[in-house]
C-alpha cells in the first residue's frame, strides 16, 4: 500500500510539474502596458521586476493577466504624478513601478510597488459610506479603511477616462485573485506611494492541508496558512482587557487566542470556554500578526482538490475554498489569514 501511494503521489506531482511555467510573460505583458499608458497620460514611468523565473500553475499564470494590467494601469493613471510634480516634489521625474515575485510557505508572494502619489484611507471610506457601501459610524482603522478600495462597485476617480472612473474598480482584481484560492492586500504612504501584496496558490489543485472539527463539523486548513499546532493544556491562558481576550506566552511571544467559532458561528451558544476544556489551537502568523485559533479537535493530514467556493457562499471571507475528504464527505477550506486580518482590525 505505501509502494502504490508513493508512486500515486510521484505520478501526481509530474503531471503537476508538467503545467509549471515562469511568470515572465506575465511581466513583459505588465511592461508593455506600464510603457503604453504612460506615454498615452504624457507621465514618464520606469517598470522594474523580480522574480520572473519564479513559477507557477499556467491557470494561474493566464488568471492573472487581467487583474496585474487593471493595477498596472491604475498605478500609473491614479498613482505616478506628471513629471512636473514629482520634481516639485522632491522626486525623480521618473515613476518606478515594481513587481517582485518570490516562493513563500503559501505559495508564490507578488508585490506590486509604485512611488506615486499614494491612496488616501480616509477618501476611501468616504467614498464607501457616499455610496452606501459602508455606514459611517462604521469603527475602521487607516489600514482597513484602505482595504475597503476592494470593495465591489468603488472607484476613487474623480473623472471618467479611458483608464478609470468607469465603476469598475479593484474589486475585478480581488474577485479574480480570490477564485484561484489567493488574497490581495494593499498598503499606501501619501506622498509615497502604494504596494499591493497578492498571495497565490502554487497550483489550482492539490495542496496539502490539516483536516480540523470545529462545532461537530469538518473543516480543512491549509498547511501553508499554519505556524504549527499545540495543546492549550499545556499553556496558561490568561484573559486581558477585562475578560475580553485571552493570551498564551508562545516562547516568549504573547499571542492572542480566539475561539475559532467567533468567525464562523456569532451564536454565544457555539462558543466553548478556552480554559479548563482539552482543546487544540493552531498558530496562524500573518504578516506580523501572531493569533492562535482554537479548535474541537484535529483529525489529520490530507491532501485535498480545492475547488472555488460558489453560490451564495462565495462572498465569505472566511471560505477559501471547499473540497470532497478522502471519506466522501464535502467539506470547506478555511481562509485562516482572513481571521487573523478581522481579528486585529477588531482589536
Amino acid at each position: 500500500i505505501d509502494l502504490t501511494s508513493k508512486l500515486t503521489q510521484d505520478l501526481q506531482d509530474a503531471s503537476l510539474s508538467l503545467r509549471m511555467i515562469p511568470i515572465e510573460a506575465l511581466f513583459q505583458k505588465v511592461e508593455r502596458v506600464v510603457r503604453e499608458t504612460a506615454g498615452h497620460l504624457k507621465k514618464r514611468a520606469k517598470f522594474v521586476h523580480h522574480g520572473a523565473e519564479t513559477t507557477l500553475d499556467k491557470l494561474v499564470v493566464e488568471g492573472m493577466f487581467d487583474p496585474l494590467i487593471h493595477i498596472a494601469r491604475n498605478s500609473v493613471d491614479h498613482g505616478i504624478e506628471p513629471p512636473e510634480d514629482r520634481i516639485l516634489a522632491g522626486k525623480s521625474p521618473d515613476g518606478i513601478i515594481t513587481i517582485e515575485a518570490e516562493n513563500t510557505a503559501a505559495g508564490v508572494s507578488l508585490i506590486f510597488s509604485d512611488d506615486g502619489r499614494g491612496i488616501d484611507g480616509e477618501k476611501v471610506f468616504n467614498k464607501a459610506v457616499s455610496l452606501g457601501l459602508i455606514s459611517a459610524e462604521e469603527q475602521l482603522g487607516p489600514g482597513a479603511k484602505l482595504q475597503l478600495i476592494f470593495l465591489q462597485g468603488l472607484s476613487t476617480a474623480e473623472k471618467v477616462t479611458e483608464f478609470s472612473g468607469r465603476g469598475v474598480g479593484m474589486d475585478v482584481v480581488a474577485d479574480s485573485v480570490k477564485r484561484m484560492g489567493g488574497r490581495v492586500e494593499i498598503e499606501s504612504v501619501i506622498g509615497k506611494g502604494t504596494k499591493i501584496f497578492i498571495t497565490l496558490p502554487t497550483n489550482l489543485s492539490i495542496v496539502d492541508a490539516l483536516v480540523v472539527k470545529i462545532n461537530g463539523a469538518q473543516y480543512a486548513v491549509p498547511n501553508a496558512d499554519l505556524s504549527e499546532v499545540i495543546d492549550l493544556r499545556e499553556f496558561n491562558i490568561q484573559q486581558v482587557n477585562g475578560g475580553e481576550g485571552s493570551v498564551i506566552d508562545l516562547r516568549g511571544k504573547v499571542v492572542p487566542v480566539e475561539d475559532i467559532n467567533a468567525f464562523l458561528d456569532s451564536s454565544a451558544e457555539a462558543r466553548v470556554p478556552l480554559a479548563g476544556v482539552p482543546r487544540p489551537g493552531i498558530v496562524v502568523q500573518h504578516h506580523e500578526d501572531w493569533l492562535t485559533l482554537a479548535v474541537e479537535s484535529v483529525i489529520g493530514q490530507q491532501q485535498i482538490f480545492v475547488r472555488p467556493m460558489l453560490g451564495h457562499l462565495a462572498p465569505i471571507s472566511y471560505y477559501g475554498g471547499s473540497t470532497i475528504l478522502s471519506d466522501g464527505e464535502p467539506t470547506i477550506i478555511l481562509n485562516l489569514p482572513a481571521m487573523v486580518q478581522q481579528y486585529f482590525t477588531n482589536h
